[in-house]
């Protein structure tokens, strides 16, 4: 079914348009002009053209500007930015729409026709060549009486006609038809009334006379009410839920479908594919299971990166401390005395005896009780307030966008760092300060070069620190206008 422009207009207006513009001065040739796109919440560039046919065909004209949707429609003027001058409006003419998506514009619907109303800027433009009379067309049906008008001046007095001479009274006769009325004769002697005749028969309609030259068209009158306001359109389509980042997974929260979810325990991101996740459900594990039973309620977004180079290697611990002497050996048994014989003189000192065997080494003593688990822990900072930079370098200040979110983490020599923001156009990424000083980079960013604003977030590990205490600030840049943050929001998770 055609869709007709909202500006067409009854046939008797659009005459009196005409001839108003005919006795005008010059006139700015602009076209009302409504049409029914799909919803957008902010301004976007519509190109609006003028074509020779309804399919195909020469484009005749056209322009580009930003406009905002209202009630489910765009709303302009033709000829706003670029003059229709060039526009040949003798001819039917159609219009497209197109729609600036991601640097390129899409047509919206088919082509609209052009009906009256448009072509009264035609009325402006030097007549051209009379052309042939055409037949006469059927006479349409009588229009509905005018107003009676003001009654015309009286005429002059005709000239007195001739007396004609009386003649004798006849007698009274049956009354006959009345015949044209002669010229008045003079008064005669009052005869005796007759009888009432019948009624003569009610003559033709004598023939319409030639239509008289039209008048000269009255002031216009003051403009009518406000007609009532047309019915609301329907509602348009609901657009797609976007994903939503939930930080780390945990067992005592509900999720329901498009949830974002980092799990330490595998180290994966995962979105959640159906509504009413059970508590507990554990992506990744033998618990991820809903619908019927064999179709999974998480679905892996980002798996674990590969395992990080080895790590130093700790300090020597301390000595341990020294075992137990062991037990001394018996003593031999000792032999007789013999006779004390004669002292004789000293002899030289006998060389050492040799050293007993060492004695049995101590058992081991028991082991002692095993450490507490180690933990992920994740550290996380946030501000929701809107604020906007054009700096086209990074920069942690933004314009009534208050101070930017940091963690400060003891550290080995990597994380994991979850970048999240609201953002139009523009970079978000993280400088590093403190133990190790690293600056923003695009290669670390959450990127959006153009459209309108959405809830992203990027994921990175972070490689080559120096362990010890650490400070993760996000930083911002413009791609060249006004890039617009908010909803920010940094995790930093050590590895």
């Amino acid at each position: 079914m055609k869709k007709f422009i909202g500006i067409v207009m009854a046939s008797g207006l659009t005459l009196l348009f005409i001839a108003v513009l005919a006795q005008a001065g010059p006139v700015e040739k602009l076209i009302p002009y409504s049409k029914k796109v799909p919803a957008s919440y902010s301004e976007i560039t519509y190109r609006f053209s003028l074509w020779d046919a309804e399919t195909g065909g020469n484009e005749l004209w056209s322009e580009e500007k930003q406009l905002k949707v209202s009630g489910g429609h765009v709303t302009t003027e033709l000829g706003g930015t670029v003059p229709l001058d060039s526009v040949d409006f003798s001819q039917q003419l159609y219009v497209q729409v197109e729609r600036e998506i991601k640097g390129s514009f899409k047509v919206v619907g088919t082509r609209d026709t052009f009906y009256v109303a448009p072509y009264a800027i035609w009325a402006t433009s030097p007549a051209g060549p009379k052309g042939d009379t055409g037949a006469t067309g059927p006479q349409g049906p009588a229009g509905p009486a005018g107003a009676q008008g003001p009654a015309g001046p009286t005429g002059p007095q005709g000239p007195a006609g001739a007396t004609g001479a009386q003649g004798p009274k006849g007698d009274t006769g049956a009354t006959g038809s009345a015949g044209p009325a002669g010229p008045t004769g003079l008064a005669g002697p009052k005869g005796d009334t007759g009888a009432t005749g019948a009624t003569g028969a009610t003559g033709a309609t004598g023939l319409t006379g030639n239509t008289g030259p039209a008048g000269p068209t009255g002031a216009t009158g003051p403009a009518g009410p406000t007609g009532p306001t047309g019915l609301t359109g329907d509602t348009g389509p609901t657009g797609p839920v976007g994903i939503v980042f939930n930080g780390v997974w945990q067992s005592t929260v509900a999720y329901n479908k498009n949830d974002v979810v980092f799990d330490p325990a595998n180290g994966s991101t995962w979105i959640g594919l159906f509504d009413g996740i059970p508590l507990g459900n554990e992506p990744g594990t033998a618990n991820n299971v809903c619908g019927d039973g064999s179709d999974p309620c998480w679905g892996e977004l980002a798996a674990m990166g590969a395992t990080g180079p080895t790590g130093p290697t700790g300090a020597t611990g301390p000595t341990g401390p020294t075992g137990a002497t062991g037990a001394t050996g018996l003593t031999g048994p000792a032999g007789p005395t013999g006779a004390t014989g004669a002292t004789g003189p000293t002899g030289p000192s006998g060389p050492t005896g040799a050293t007993g065997p060492a004695g049995p080494r101590g058992d081991v003593g028991p082991a002692g009780p095993a450490g507490p688990a180690g933990t992920v822990s994740a550290y996380n900072s946030a501000n929701a307030t809107s604020g906007t930079t054009t700096s086209t370098s990074y920069t942690a200040t933004l314009t009534g966008g208050g101070t930017s979110p940091s963690a400060t983490v003891t550290t080995g020599t990597s994380v994991i760092v979850i970048l999240t923001a609201s953002l139009n156009t523009g970079y978000m990424s993280v400088a590093v300060s403190g133990s190790t000083t690293i600056s923003a980079s695009d290669t670390r960013a959450l990127v959006r070069t153009s459209g309108s604003a959405i809830q992203a977030s990027a994921m990175y590990v972070v490689t080559g620190l120096i362990a010890g205490s650490n400070t993760f600030t996000l930083q911002y840049k413009s791609n060249g206008g006004t890039a617009t943050f908010s909803n920010r929001n940094i995790i930093v998770m050590p590895l």
